[in-house]
């Protein structure tokens, strides 16, 4: 049969499904690492994924996903900086307090 694709090579052929492999792929990689590097990688994808349904061209689409990550990059790294400099300083804080009562225990 000629319109037949096997399973991988409908992941290839059909962009709309490679979007979503890559959407859940940096998902994934992100809930594990925690570091908050690959969300705007999988924000991107899912506009990727959005412009695959509206548009054949996967040109149009690779733009869409590298200027939809860019941008969440930019308006949110900020914040994220902030959050993770809020939480570094919240954890040395509480260090230094078992710090002091571990000492006050010892005296």
């Amino acid at each position: 049969m000629e319109g037949d694709t096997s399973g991988m090579e409908q992941w290839i052929t059909d962009p709309p499904l490679l979007w979503l492999l890559v959407l859940l792929v940096f998902a994934v990689v992100e809930a594990v690492t925690e570091n908050l590097r690959t969300l705007w990688l999988s924000l991107g994808a899912g506009f990727g994924l959005l412009s695959a349904l509206c548009s054949d061209s996967l040109m149009i689409q690779t733009v869409v996903f590298t200027l939809a990550s860019a941008l969440f990059l930019v308006l949110t790294n900020p914040m994220v900086c902030r959050m993770k400099e809020q939480q570094r300083a919240e954890s040395e804080f509480s260090l230094a307090e078992d710090v002091q009562q571990s000492e006050e225990e010892n005296a």
